[in-house]
């Protein structure tokens, strides 16, 4: 007998949540604002596959120009150590007070 009011009480509380819970789900399927919810949210994620698409290119122009003002600073540094002023000749009396 106990048994029988458990499941009597369980299956009143179903059906009472399926009564509640049916006419929502319903209301949200086939409501016009479900549906533009669909769209907004599918514009949201357009949107941010265009900000993540976006932010790629800034960040690959950054490492470009990045990468552009090391290649010129690699250039300068090598005609740098490139054109070292070479130093003056000895004259001869400098070379013979080398050797005296």
């Amino acid at each position: 007998v106990l048994l029988s009011g458990y499941i009597g009480q369980q299956f009143f509380l179903q059906e009472r949540s399926r009564q509640r819970f049916y006419p929502l789900v319903e209301r949200i399927l086939f409501s016009q604002d479900h549906r533009t919810m669909d769209a907004v949210e599918s514009k949201e994620t357009f949107d941010l596959s265009d900000k993540f698409r976006q932010r790629l290119r800034e960040t690959n122009a950054e490492r470009e120009r990045t990468q552009a003002r090391i290649a010129l600073s690699t250039d300068q540094l090598q005609r740098m150590f490139k054109h070292v002023p070479k130093r003056p000749r000895e004259t001869m009396q400098q070379l013979d007070a080398k050797i005296a």
